[in-house]
């Protein structure tokens, strides 16, 4: 894996090879925590992925997305 210096500094060619646009690494962080949420991780373990020194961090940046989302089981 690469370091986080190294990424932020490559992100440019990453991102125009595969056709990106102009997302940035924060866009993809962020629609990565809505998808655990949206998939039913936990808060509190999506806290510990992101690296969000609390969960009141993590609530107040996605609770709001919460009530609104359907969880559907990945397998029936």
């Amino acid at each position: 894996m690469s370091e986080p210096d190294n990424l932020r500094q490559s992100w440019g060619a990453i991102r125009k090879t595969a056709g990106l646009g102009t997302v940035r690494l924060h866009d993809l962080r962020h629609t990565c925590v809505s998808l655990l949420l949206d998939l039913g991780v936990p808060p509190h373990i999506v806290r510990e992925i992101v690296g969000h020194s609390d969960i009141e961090v993590t609530m107040q940046v996605y609770a709001h997305t919460l009530p609104t989302r359907s969880v559907r089981p990945l397998a029936s």
